[in-house]
């Protein structure tokens, strides 16, 4: 190039300098305003902001919902796909948290237990609000264990159990301790529910056997929803009483292992359960909220945690004919035993 031309160049590259860089910034903060503003608009509908980040590292408020210093949460299972009455909630417990004592009281309803107001199983109470509308199931389940309890129900959570076997794999299991050994050889397996099995009057291969023995042991996804979900073994594991316990059992072993450091500083860990739980959950808890929930999950040991099943010892079981299907009914109909054992418990805490 002759140097007449390189110096035009050179003149020309110094006059609009100034006007190339300012293009140059305008389209960086323009990209930069592109990949930042979804992340904006999450945290804006999530309630994230510098004063919530500021309250979640310093301060010692616990800013959800509560009565009395408590804020308590209903925690539901559903089945989910492949299995019959998947918007049922065959796992239902009361979680009661005091934050600044470290406390927690956790409960486990029986899932046939009467709703005078549903004329049916409180279990249904997800379906009959879903029917109605969208998000219903969980205003309408609220209500109905408030009503068999006599406390306030402030959020409430339900899980996909099929979900909660992915989320265990990602965690790599759970150690649960097994406390009798038992056996159900009619654990029933999902989408058999109809299987004429060739003519056989015993439907065995609807169902498969299951085995557990006593004592510590790691478990998968898979092995895990069935050591919960199992109902009929013989003897002190049988009936859903007895499943209620290990439902908890199962929960704190989660809680544990979801909280622990070898998850927390594992962020492909993280997003992975981030992703299951966000299709395998729903609550009305927003992100905020989850995240102050966290603060004390964190500090709380297992011996802070009281764990109660809601005893056979409140109910009768009625003929049949009387509601038309089997049920748990206190006698009379009268919810007030229950509803003072619940303030008595809490009230020890």
């Amino acid at each position: 190039m002759p140097a007449s031309s390189k110096r035009k160049v050179l003149k020309f590259w110094l006059k609009f300098k100034p006007l190339f860089w300012v293009i140059v910034l305008i389209f960086l903060f323009w990209q930069a305003f592109v990949l930042v503003k979804p992340v904006l608009n999450f945290a804006d509908e999530n309630g994230i902001n510098s004063s919530f980040l500021y309250s979640l590292i310093f301060s010692k408020n616990f800013p959800l919902n509560q009565q009395s210093g408590r804020t308590n949460f209903l925690l539901l299972g559903i089945a989910g796909a492949n299995h019959q009455a998947d918007d049922l909630t065959d796992t239902m417990i009361f979680f009661s948290l005091e934050a600044k004592k470290n406390q927690a009281l956790l409960i486990s309803l029986p899932r046939d237990v009467w709703s005078p107001t549903l004329k049916d199983k409180i279990n249904s109470a997800y379906h009959y609000g879903e029917e109605k509308k969208q998000g219903g199931g969980l205003i309408l389940s609220k209500l109905i264990v408030e009503e068999t309890l006599g406390q306030p129900v402030h959020y409430a959570i339900l899980i996909d159990l099929s979900s909660l076997k992915e989320a265990i794999d990602i965690l790599g299991g759970v150690e649960i301790e097994v406390k009798h050994a038992f056996d159900d050889d009619q654990f029933p397996i999902a989408g058999k529910e109809n299987d004429l099995c060739n003519g056989d009057p015993q439907l065995a291969c609807r169902y498969e056997h299951l085995h557990f023995d006593q004592g510590w042991q790691k478990m998968n996804g898979e092995r895990a929803l069935k050591y919960i979900r199992s109902r009929n073994a013989e003897g002190e594991e049988g009936g859903d009483f007895a499943r209620a316990n290990r439902q908890q059992k199962l929960l704190l072993a989660i809680k544990n292992k979801v909280l622990s450091p070898s998850i927390i500083f594992n962020p492909a860990k993280v997003k992975a359960l981030i992703e299951i739980f966000s299709q395998g959950i729903k609550t009305d808890l927003n992100l905020a909220e989850g995240c102050f929930l966290a603060k004390p999950l964190l500090r709380i040991r297992q011996d802070e945690i009281k764990k109660l099943v809601l005893e056979e010892s409140f109910f009768i079981i009625p003929p049949l004919w009387q509601y038309g299907k089997w049920v748990l009914v206190p006698p009379n109909e009268d919810y007030t035993p229950i509803h003072q054992f619940i303030e008595k418990q809490l009230e020890s805490l």
